[in-house]
């Protein structure tokens, strides 16, 4: 195989809906796709709220329910990188909760993913 890919969204697929539909936009990303990986750029608007109220409230429910079947990547793509990457996962920690590992590192459920 040359190449793989996964769907994901860039700037424009989440801004055509308008910053009122950001969550609109997400929504259609996980119905779209409802299982495997899916990517979705969320610092469009703002990263902070994106992650606490749309990915970690309104769209929860629709997030654990992929499971097994499928992860949301969530892309925080502006900020500086240890910044922004550190407060992502405490959001994110906070609203879909951690286990440790044998090293004691905080792990997101395997539904939830962050790439930078």
């Amino acid at each position: 195989m040359a190449g793989h890919s996964i769907p994901a969204s860039e700037h424009s697929t989440i801004t055509t809906w308008g910053k009122d539909k950001e969550v609109d936009a997400f929504r259609n990303m996980l119905q779209q796709f409802p299982s495997g990986l899916v990517a979705c750029v969320s610092d469009s608007y703002d990263i902070w709220n994106a992650c606490e109220r749309y990915w970690g409230e309104e769209l929860k429910v629709e997030v654990i329910k992929r499971g097994k079947q499928g992860t949301l990547v969530i892309r925080p793509d502006s900020g500086d990188p240890p910044t922004v990457v550190v407060k992502v996962l405490d959001i994110l920690g906070k609203c879909f909760g951690t286990t440790p590992n044998s090293k004691g590192y905080k792990l997101l459920p395997p539904y939830v993913r962050i790439l930078q």
